[in-house]
């Protein structure tokens, strides 16, 4: 039972990814997912049986008595579409994000699917010789006529509430049961045609009750948030905060909606029958009743969602930077040098840094502001220009989209010392030892030197010297 056939819905794309970074990494991040609920479940088969006695032709065809056994199942069905958010930082200003769900307008509809089958087992004497045949009927298929509903409701709220009428879709809801009854080997006994009307008067109420959210992250941390009351903000969306402690890549979530549904199906059947028997023609109605098949109905039950979105991940950022320092040595005043400084993305979402320099006279950053695409990596360059001989401490510091890490903050140190007279550019052996990369051995590391990034820093670190004021010595 596929509740989006034929709406114009069932066919959307399995995932609107949108990434949202800011161009001030400060300022709110978010990532949405599309999500749709498309699930079926049934409801137990239920078994009437009708026994009857008639006559049909008398003193040829009496006698006869006919039991019929009326099964029935039904399905309900749930087609929802939501947008699932995830934004930081949080306003609180906590680590961490705000998870969010809404249901997207026009998009939420309830059905009902019942099938219908028909078994007869007729007994009776012709011309005075007993006989039995049985016979049973194709399952008839009622198909629902799909309602709209509004999603993440709170208990006992009145608009939740939505009918659904019945429709046939075989021809006329007829199911014909045909049987020919052959007394002895003649070949060309009398015939008899049983054809069974089902006509179907079936109504339902659903109701939302609660919109359940489970989120895993990569650690194997859960946990669960429900439109229970407690956390819920409005009617027909909810949002809850979500605490992130480590370095988080994604957060899976899986979400379910829960539905009580009140529920009375029933059936007109209406059964004849005719043929002829001894040149004798007839058709005789032998059953039309009402038969209640589920009645009183009531029952909660979990709509998980679609194979395709269940569950769905929001991919993060996250900053591959750890407790790295940053150290240049004895750089003679009036000479530059410069490093190159890694910044990883180790997340499956852009990650927007903006870089600064506190404190640390003469040492400059540059860019200020850099995007490091998802599993990438990308230097910026700090240049350590002395003014004075001595010695400065400063730090580094990465704002960040983590909304695990939004502020890193790097040490560094730098020294100066006289430089030498000539104001050429050292390019000799040891001109890249007064530059330093070191790690502090914090827990919290999380971006190690790897070979290739430590021959970038020696690479672009260099040494030169400013002009000589004209008419000064060179050596």
């Amino acid at each position: 039972m596929r509740i989006g056939r034929g709406l114009g819905v069932g066919g959307i794309g399995l995932v609107a990814l949108v990434a949202v970074p800011s161009a001030v990494a400060q300022e709110q991040q978010s990532v949405s997912r599309l999500f749709r609920i498309e699930d079926v479940q049934s409801v137990q088969e239920t078994t009437v049986t009708l026994p009857l006695t008639v006559t049909l032709v008398p003193a040829i065809l009496e006698n006869v008595g006919v039991v019929v056994t009326v099964r029935g199942d039904a399905e309900f069905g749930v087609y929802m579409e939501g947008q699932s958010d995830v934004r930081w930082p949080r306003p609180d200003g906590s680590t961490g994000v705000l998870h969010r769900v809404t249901p997207l307008a026009n998009t939420s509809f309830v059905g009902l699917r019942t099938g219908i089958a028909l078994e007869v087992e007729v007994t009776g004497t012709l011309f005075g010789n007993a006989f039995s045949q049985s016979l049973a009927s194709e399952r008839v298929v009622f198909e629902d006529e799909v309602s709209a509903f509004t999603p993440f409701l709170l208990p006992n709220q009145p608009d939740g509430a939505t009918e659904i009428t019945l429709t046939p879709t075989a021809t006329n809801g007829i199911a014909s049961l045909p049987l020919t009854i052959i007394p002895g080997s003649a070949g060309n006994g009398p015939g008899l045609q049983f054809t069974a009307v089902i006509a179907p008067d079936a109504s339902g109420t659903v109701r939302g009750v609660s919109f359940d959210t489970e989120i895993r992250r990569p650690d194997g941390f859960v946990d669960t948030f429900a439109t229970d009351g407690s956390d819920q903000t409005a009617v027909g969306t909810f949002e809850n905060p979500v605490d992130l402690v480590d370095p988080v890549r994604d957060l899976t979530v899986t979400n379910v909606w829960n539905a009580s549904f009140d529920t009375d199906i029933g059936y007109g059947i209406t059964l004849s029958v005719g043929g002829t028997v001894a040149g004798f023609s007839f058709s005789v109605p032998i059953l039309d009743e009402s038969i209640a098949l589920f009645q009183g109905v009531a029952e909660q039950r979990a709509f998980a969602a679609h194979p395709d979105t269940a569950p769905y991940a929001h991919p993060l950022p996250i900053v591959g930077v750890g407790g790295e320092a940053i150290s240049f040595v004895d750089v003679p005043v009036g000479e530059a040098s410069r490093l190159a400084f890694p910044i990883d993305n180790r997340g499956g979402l852009d990650l927007v840094v903006q870089v600064a320099i506190e404190g640390a006279e003469g040492v400059t950053v540059a860019p200020p502001e850099v995007v490091v695409g998802p599993d990438g990596a990308s230097p910026v360059t700090l240049t350590f220009d002395p003014p004075a001989v001595g010695a400065v401490e400063g730090v580094l510091v990465l704002t960040t989209s983590d909304p695990v890490r939004p502020v890193v903050r790097v040490p560094i140190t730098a020294s100066a010392v006289e430089g030498s007279r000539d104001g050429g550019l050292d390019d000799g052996p040891g001109a890249s030892n007064n530059v330093r990369y070191e790690s502090c051995g914090c827990a919290s590391g999380a971006g190690p030197w790897s070979p290739w990034w430590i021959a970038v820093a020696a690479g672009a670190a260099m040494r030169r010297r400013r002009p000589a004021a004209p008419g000064s010595a060179r050596a």
